[in-house]
């Protein structure tokens, strides 16, 4: 051990515990128990830069350590972390999230089991009704991109096939997404589709409800859509 000036009793050494100067090095052990009050010192006035991390990890000790790189494998037991890790890349064989999980960026996996509910959230995409839903007609949509209600309330005349009303996602997707859509039961709602056979499409930036045959009335349609890539 190095050995240094004690700072409580004037004149006599003690362990060096940390970085420092120092008037030299131990050539025998000491044990507090020991009753002994000296030990043979090699003299050598110098520069302790203070104890090696590696005795501490190895030891079981505590390290505080302000940066550490690890150029090979680490193997680690557990690892408690109360800030922020930054992360390239993580290999993970099995995790256990027993709270909450966000990820912000994009999450590939190759299956996914849900012993839950599928919950879709986000903005509201905007709607508006084309010619071909008549005079005066009115289009609404609830939901977000993924999922949610739209509501065709057809004009008082002029109705058409085609495209009755057209949404414009929030958010494109990446190429032409696959929508589904089922007619849906409000009060007030008609759910007999069957003369207007409707169907839907879509491209990057929008999905269409398009009726295949004209209607002839004002009448009000809901559909549930589900919307996936």
């Amino acid at each position: 051990d190095f050995i240094t000036t004690s700072g409580t009793y004037a004149g006599k050494g003690t362990k060096a515990t940390g970085a420092g100067y120092i008037v030299g090095k131990a050539l025998e052990a000491w044990d507090p128990a020991s009753g002994k009050t000296q030990v043979m010192v090699f003299v050598q006035n110098g520069f302790y830069p203070g104890p090696s991390m590696t005795s501490y990890i190895q030891n079981g000790g505590n390290a505080s350590l302000s940066n550490l790189d690890v150029t090979g494998t680490a193997n680690f037991g557990d690892i408690n972390m109360s800030g922020v890790a930054n992360l390239n890349e993580l290999k993970v064989v099995t995790a256990t999230v027993s709270g909450n999980l966000e990820v912000k960026g994009l999450l590939k996996v190759a299956d996914i089991e849900v012993n839950g509910h599928i919950i879709t959230k986000g903005d509201t995409p905007s709607i508006a009704a084309e010619r071909n839903a008549g005079k005066d007609a009115v289009c609404s949509v609830s939901g977000n991109d993924t999922s949610g209600k739209i509501t065709i309330t057809t004009g008082t005349a002029d109705w058409a096939n085609g495209a009755q009303c057209t949404i414009t996602f929030k958010k494109p997707y990446s190429a032409n997404p696959n929508p589904v859509i089922t007619p849906a039961y409000v009060l007030g709602a008609t759910t007999d589709t069957s003369a207007i056979k409707p169907y839907v499409d879509a491209d990057t930036n929008t999905m269409r409800i398009n009726f295949n045959a004209a209607d002839n009335a004002p009448r009000t349609y809901i559909f549930n859509y589900f919307n996936a890539q």
